[in-house]
């Protein structure tokens, strides 16, 4: 063969194996990752990884060392229901016209492509563990084969187990179950264990499966009531924990903005109703947060080791977020239920598929962007119908431009409060929706006031501000 054969089959096979390569990464490129969606419910930011000294999560601090940390989350409504829904179907409270717990996503999401449902079109093998949504599995024909569900009040204790089983019908209640159960039992006594278990097993089964899966894996700790086995409670000193240093409504706040009650923390044998708990109840009850927290944190802890003994780690989105922040004592409230900063502040941890390194974001990301960022990290497209941002480009580069504003919003009878937070006001306006009549105001400089423990709404100095967050406000929400 002539040099110029040689020469021409040399270049031939160059550009062949040049055009296999870029087809190779092509296929590369539409790989569908799987998802592992984990909502841990009434979570805070307890957690090592996002400074907090006192909660004990060492297996979701060690992912984090390979995802990134979204510093300043925030729901669109600090109850269950309305916030699952929003970040289930990608849109606002006042968009799906959600906003309690008496609304099952079933009966108003009928016509909305929510996340699990889009994800089955899109070829996923979608699987529903636990609790996603509130009270239901949410709109029919989302999951691809049985949801496993689990006990909302899982007590054990033959006792604790009767009374709850009456809790729903107060008519027929023979008395009320205690907030708390510590029995020395193994992790899958109590639900969360078995929704572990139920989530490890299917992991197990996709070892070698080329088809993608989206899992959604609910746990319903740290909600009340607080049972956990006695080994998390021990990981405590509960006369060591401290108590709420405001434990006070925030100064010059509105009637409105403040809940009197103790909330569905009095709906237990052991809790008054109503104010004031004593020190013991008090100390009781954070350390039944935290040893729910902890316990959590090792059931996930499994389901993550599931997926590196199967091989899938590398090949997996992984999120995990809380459907709220949550009161312990601070401002005088217990539970959730209020618009202030504690109870719309909630973790949220994504890991992108091969993710080795820690990232920080510290701008400003909704729930919202939840459902657009799982498409784009999962490597498919994000439907139209999604008001929320994908926050996948942050992850590849913290330093970009987040949102200006986050915005979250809770109905109070016929008033509504809808709140934006900047970054470094968090403002709300009380109005009833029927006339737009103004019933209160907040404003909370957290850059001074980290706790928001001061409303400035009527002080002179932040005419201003008042006045510019207004118009900020009105440009979402516009007065009639």
């Amino acid at each position: 063969m002539s040099k110029f054969g040689i020469k021409h089959w040399a270049k031939m096979l160059k550009l062949t194996a040049g055009i296999l390569l870029c087809s190779a990464a092509s296929i590369a490129a539409e790989e569908k990752k799987n998802v592992l969606m984990v909502v841990i419910d009434d979570l805070m930011p307890a957690l090592g990884c996002y400074g907090d000294e006192l909660a004990k999560t060492p297996h979701i601090d060690q992912l984090a060392q390979e995802s990134t940390v979204f510093e300043r989350a925030y729901c669109q409504y600090p109850i269950c229901n309305a916030s699952r829904t929003s970040l289930m179907s990608g849109l606002r409270p006042d968009s799906s016209g959600v906003y309690g717990n008496n609304q099952p996503a079933h009966n108003e999401l009928t016509d909305t492509l929510v996340m699990n449902k889009y994800f089955m079109q899109q070829g996923f093998d979608v699987i529903g563990i636990g609790k996603i949504y509130h009270a239901s599995e949410g709109p029919n024909d989302g999951w691809s084969k049985p949801y496993f569900k689990t006990k909302w009040l899982d007590h054990i204790r033959p006792e604790n187990k009767k009374l709850a089983a009456t809790f729903f019908n107060p008519k027929k209640s023979q008395g009320l179950p205690p907030s708390i159960e510590l029995e020395d039992v193994a992790d899958d006594a109590y639900c969360d264990g078995q929704a572990a278990d139920a989530a490890v097993k299917e992991i197990l089964a996709r070892s070698g499966s080329d088809k993608p899966f989206f899992m959604a894996l609910g746990f319903r700790h740290p909600h009340l009531p607080w049972c956990a086995p006695k080994k998390y409670w021990d990981m405590y000193d509960r006369d060591a924990l401290p108590l709420a240093d405001n434990n006070y409504y925030p100064k010059d706040a509105p009637q409105i903005a403040l809940k009197k009650s103790v909330g569905e923390l009095g709906g237990y044998s052991d809790i008054p109703e109503k104010h004031p708990l004593t020190e013991a109840q008090m100390r009781q009850s954070i350390h039944g947060y935290l040893a729910c927290v902890s316990y959590v944190d090792a059931q996930l802890g499994k389901v993550v080791s599931a997926l590196k003994e199967a091989g899938l780690y590398d090949n997996t989105v992984i999120v995990i977020w809380g459907d709220h922040g949550y009161q312990l004592g601070n401002h005088n409230t217990w539970a959730k239920g209020v618009n202030w900063e504690s109870s719309n502040h909630a973790p949220l941890i994504l890991r992108t598929a091969g993710q080795k390194k820690a990232v920080r974001v510290n701008g400003l990301v909704e729930f919202l962007d939840v459902y657009p960022s799982l498409c784009e990290a999962s490597g498919i497209k994000t439907p139209a119908h999604c008001e929320g941002s994908s926050l996948v480009p942050l992850v590849k580069d913290p330093s970009l431009p987040a949102r200006k504003f986050a915005f979250s919003q809770l109905k109070k009878g016929p008033v509504m409060g809808r709140s934006i937070r900047s970054d470094r006001y968090r403002f709300t306006i009380w109005e009833k929706d029927k006339n737009k009549e103004i019933v209160g105001i907040e404003l909370y400089d957290l850059q001074e006031d980290p706790a928001g423990n001061q409303n400035l709404s009527t002080d002179p100095e932040y005419e201003k501000m008042v006045e510019q967050m207004t118009a900020e406000h009105r440009k979402v929400w516009p007065a009639k």
